[in-house]
């Protein structure tokens, strides 16, 4: 029995944006993306009754972009939900039902030495040579800039621009990443075509 949508609140939304981006992105070999499809159990209070869809797809939206212990990893999207079961079941006296769910996971899962993409969001103060990147639009990145910076990453270093980096530290509970941009990151950086429209200028070497 397939678990019906619903007229989406704002989150849901953006799990949706997400999604078609995640099933684009997941076939590249640096996007640190894995699908499991995998049966969960979620404990709903008792007022959910009768509006048990809703209250699972709302659990799930709440587990969007955190680290989540049933599933073993950062969870960016979901999709193809069902009922596992057709009842939901009480547990020790819990004052809440369980149902099993099975859904198709998206998970985050970089690794020390992994190579991602990231979209430049803001700068550092010139002396820290650091940028801020999000990743999926999710994820947070503090990535150390080469000192002197290459002629060939400047036009790169400006805002709403993809570059990659190589991932040093990994907090999967705040889901934060420290990297840094290397000679090979730098050379798959210059292979991504220059952002438009809304892309900031690039910074002034001299200031960074």
């Amino acid at each position: 029995m397939a678990v019906r949508s619903y007229e989406p609140p704002s989150q849901e939304s953006r799990q949706e944006d997400t999604l078609g981006y995640v099933k684009e992105a997941i076939n590249d070999p640096n996007s640190c993306l894995t699908m499991v499809h995998k049966t969960v159990m979620i404990p709903l209070s008792p007022s959910a009754i009768g509006n048990e869809e809703r209250a699972i797809l709302s659990t799930l939206n709440h587990w969007l972009c955190k680290y989540v212990n049933e599933l073993d990893g950062l969870l960016i999207a979901y999709d193809n939900v069902d009922f596992a079961s057709e009842v939901g079941i009480i547990k020790d006296d819990l004052p809440y039902v369980f149902w099993d769910i099975s859904a198709d996971f998206y998970l985050f899962e970089p690794k020390v030495n992994s190579v991602l993409k990231g979209k430049v969001t803001r700068f550092g103060k010139a002396s820290s040579k650091l940028v801020t990147c999000h990743i999926y639009g999710s994820f947070s990145a503090t990535i150390s800039v080469p000192d002197p910076i290459p002629q060939s990453l400047s036009p790169y270093l400006k805002t709403n621009q993809d570059i990659m980096f190589r991932v040093l530290k990994i907090n999967a509970e705040k889901c934060n990443l420290h990297g840094a941009i290397d000679d090979d990151t730098i050379a798959l950086t210059t292979q991504i075509p220059l952002s438009k429209g809304h892309a900031g200028a690039p910074i002034n070497l001299a200031d960074f």
